[in-house]
């Protein structure tokens, strides 16, 4: 692989599918036998730290408390607050995609990690 590109997503959106993509790719592979290639590992491992579950969920509580001083103060008219109100579950549910899409990365990278070790523990077998 070559070193010099950028594997990082572009937006969550890009970060969850390929997550996805990468889920589908995983399936060819044996969980208690064979470690990922190290190019697999590496783009697990960049996307995991790349999504930040946490920080879209402070965005939210923020956006959240911001639509309720504007609804309290009358800022906002009824289409503008229902506007409002269904772009934050979508963020929500979005949030809620990028936490299992992180647990799902870090789980596969640990378990990855576990059977690396065994292999290097384990006797070669001569031929």
């Amino acid at each position: 692989m070559n070193e010099n590109i950028d594997l990082r997503p572009r937006s969550i959106s890009d970060a969850l599918m390929q997550c996805r993509d990468l889920q589908e790719h995983l399936e060819g592979y044996s969980l208690n036998k064979e470690s990922l290639p190290a190019d697999l590992a590496k783009r697990m491992s960049i996307l995991a730290g790349w999504l930040d579950p946490e920080g879209m969920a402070q965005n939210l509580a923020a956006a959240l408390r911001t639509l309720w001083c504007a609804v309290k103060s009358g800022e906002l008219a009824h289409e503008d607050q229902v506007n409002a109100l269904w772009l934050m579950s979508e963020w929500a549910e979005t949030t809620a995609d990028a936490v299992y899409a992180r647990q799902e990365l870090e789980n596969r990278l640990h378990h990855d990690e576990q059977v690396r070790a065994k292999q290097k523990k384990a006797p070669r077998k001569r031929t």
